[in-house]
This record gives C-alpha cells, structure tokens and sequence, in this order.
C-alpha cells in the first residue's frame, strides 16, 4: 500500500485568523505545509482501483487556547499524481507558538461536516477532538481510502517548513491459498474467518504498529467469507481486500468438497492500520493436531498461537512447568488412531519424547521449561501404511518460548497450592 501519493512538498493557503492585540500574539509567521504519506509496512502498492487519490482534505491547526486557527482544505492544493509531481499552494500564515495539527483525507459525514474555522475545538465532535471510534467512514477504494493524522508543531521564525503525514487508517490483505494435496479433485468452496473485521476504528493511532481498539459495547464484529462461484478451480483466486485495524483470535474454516466438516485452525494476530498483510494457507492430505496442557502459577489466560503456513509453531511463556502435548496424524482431516510410528528430532533440552504415545500419538513432554526465551526448530515425522505401501510424512515443528509480556499479566488465579492448568488446541 505504498506509494499512494507522490511526496508532495505544498503550502497551504487557508482562511486565516487576523492577531489578537490583546492576546499578546505576535506578528503572523508564513509556513509551508509539507503533506506526504506514511509508508506501508511492505513494499506493495494499492493499485488498480484510485483507492490512494486524496479526494477530500481538511487540515485542522488549533491554537494553545483551543482555537482553530487556520483551515486547509483539498481545494487549496493542486495534486497531479499521474506525472508523480509535487504540489503547489499559497502560504500558511500562522502566529508563533503550539500548535495541534488535526488532518483528515477521503472523511466524510457528520463528524465531521461541523468542524468549523476559528471555533471552539472543545465543541467539535467527541469522536474528533477524543479519538472515538469511527464507523461512518467507509472503507471503499472508490470512495478513497480513508487516512489521518494528528501532530504538534512549534511555529517560529526560524522554521518554515511543517510536515504533516497522512496514515492510512486501514490495513490490506491478501489471502493466497495453496493446494498441495494429491488429488484436487474435491475443490475448495469457501474460506472464513470468523469474527475478524471489527466495524470502527479509532481515528488515529497511539504509536506505529500499535493497535488500539475502539472500548466494548461499541464494538461489533463480523465474519469475513470468500465462496468461490461458477467454475471451481484447483487454485482459486482471492481478491486483496482492506478492512479496519484488528486484533485477537480468530478461527479459519476451509470449506472443500465432499469433506463433512471444514478444516479449521486459529489465526493469532495483531494487523496495524497502514499494514500490509498476506495471508498464505496451505492445504495438504496430512496435517498434525497438537493438543496438550501446561501450568503457569499466577497467571490466568495465556495466549498459545499457531501461525498458518507450511509447518506449525507451537507459543509457550518462559517458566511454564507439566507440559504434555500431544501431536496426532490427520488424513483429510480426519485423525489416525493406529498404525501411525513417529520419529522426532533434534533432540532438545528440558523436553522428552515419547514416540508411541496413546492412540499413535507423539508425545512432547517437559517437567519444567527454564525462564529463558529461546526457539527451538524440529521436524516431526509421520510413518503409516497407504494402500498397503509405507508412506512417510514430515512436518516442521516450531517450539516458541517467548518472554512474559504485560498482557499476560491480566488475569491472577487464585492463591491455591493447586496450578491452573492451560490448554493448547491447534488443528488445521
């Protein structure tokens, strides 16, 4: 999503506020407003659709006193994006000292339709002047892509130049599936994630790469579906689409042909706004379910991620103690409870393996995990019997051990001798 609009080096010319003689302002200082986008965390541009044209501007700058003392708006600059040139303006005429520098591009409805010049800042909306969530703007490549931004600057003599950097407030992805089973004659229908597009977003962000979510009740959620029409193909296509900042767990449900029920698995992720974000999945006949338990005094919930790709990594918090996962062999989705034989290596320190667990399971076990961050990187091995042939299956196998972070610290369990016990549930 990167490149939306050439670095445009502009000024700005607006309606201004004349000096106060009686506030003790001093004479108007002429500043250039340099307005250029925040690059996308990839290298990826949102083309094809005019989705990155600023086609509304409003640029806000409020005064110490709370006073909208200039304002900008898309009629004070010209934009010429097709020969990747800057932009020119009149000039900006401020009085020195602090300003707060609110911007809005592609923002529309009544939030902001009451933002007026030399106002009251305190009497603009709450979802403006408090960072509320936003649910009125839509996210339409047609429309424009919505971006904002919100800065302080020091005018003075001395400086001329004032920059302004639009962020995008919403991220893209691309979902890419890839089919590696045998035969491909049962197609894919559909693909869910559930409970993923949140349908606000806050109007700007605390810091880069953090998202902060609009506060509950507020906030609702909604499934995102991709159904594959018409003809079915072995590699379906799904289209980029963009969506509001989220955050959280969300499940993933592949649906294929003559297959009972969908696959599944748990998608663990944090997506910014201004991101850009690609998804892939792979779908093969043999996949793992992991299941186990593990303790961790004084702490509630932890979280234990799966990341979706081509192998698994298994996240656990440094110092937990009684670990037993269980690693099983799925055949399109449905799980082996005999004649399955494992190997497992390298080996690695604090954990055990048992390599004829219950029902042809593979054990990974572990009476204490030391409270030292680390990755360990191991390929598990599946060995069972296809049309009477032997058949071996490999998958690579990631064990996280990852610091305590703050979020884990939300929820204390009671002060008992007896340790609440964690689940782990990984499934594709």
């Amino acid at each position: 999503m990167a490149g939306f609009l050439p670095s445009i080096g502009l000024s700005g010319c607006t309606n201004e506020s004349p000096a106060d003689p009686d506030t003790g302002e001093g004479k108007p200082v002429p500043v250039i407003i340099s307005l250029t986008p925040e690059e996308a965390a990839a290298p990826i541009a949102a083309t094809g659709n005019g989705g990155d044209e600023i086609k509304t501007l409003n640029i806000y700058i409020v005064n110490a006193t709370g006073k909208v003392e200039a304002h900008v708006d898309e009629t004070d600059f010209t934009f010429n994006t097709a020969h990747n040139e800057g932009t020119t303006a009149s000039t900006v005429k401020l009085q020195p000292g602090t300003k707060t520098v609110y911007a809005f591009a592609n923002c529309e409805g009544d939030a902001f339709s009451t933002l007026s010049l030399s106002d009251d800042w305190a009497t603009v909306p709450e979802a403006v002047s408090g960072n509320q969530p936003i649910d009125i703007i839509p996210i339409n490549a047609g429309n424009g892509i919505p971006m904002s931004a919100r800065t302080t600057w020091e005018v003075s003599e001395s400086r001329t130049t004032y920059k302004v950097e639009l962020i995008r407030m919403v991220a893209k992805m691309e979902i890419t599936l890839k089919d590696q089973r045998e035969s491909q004659s049962n197609k894919v229908t559909s693909l869910t994630l559930a409970q993923f597009q949140p349908d606000r977003t806050k109007l700007f962000r605390p810091n880069y790469g953090i998202v902060e979510l609009p506060e509950s009740p507020t906030l609702s959620w909604s499934d995102w579906k991709w159904v594959q029409e018409n003809e079915r193909t072995a590699s379906p296509s799904i289209a980029p689409f963009y969506l509001h900042e989220t955050k959280g767990s969300f499940t993933v449900s592949i649906a294929i042909d003559r297959e009972a029920s969908p696959r599944t698995a748990i998608l663990n992720t944090t997506i910014p706004r201004n991101h850009f974000y690609p998804l892939t999945i792979y779908l093969t006949d043999y996949s793992l379910d992991i299941q186990g338990s593990y303790r961790l005094a004084a702490i509630g919930t932890v979280t234990v991620s799966k990341n979706i790709g081509n192998g698994y990594t298994i996240e656990l918090p440094e110092g937990s103690s009684d670990v037993q996962i269980s690693i099983g062999l799925k055949e399109n989705g449905t799980l082996k409870s005999s004649d399955v034989t494992w190997t497992c290596s390298p080996a690695i320190d604090h954990f055990n393996y048992n390599t004829s667990g219950q029902n042809a399971t593979l054990v990974l076990s572990s009476e204490a995990i030391p409270a030292i961050p680390a990755e360990h990187e191991i390929i598990v091995t599946a060995t069972f019997l296809k049309n009477g042939k032997k058949e071996t299956y490999s998958f690579d196998l990631t064990l996280l051990i990852r610091p305590l972070a703050d979020d884990d610290l939300t929820k204390a369990s009671p002060a008992s001798p007896l340790r609440e016990t964690q689940p782990i549930s990984i499934e594709l």
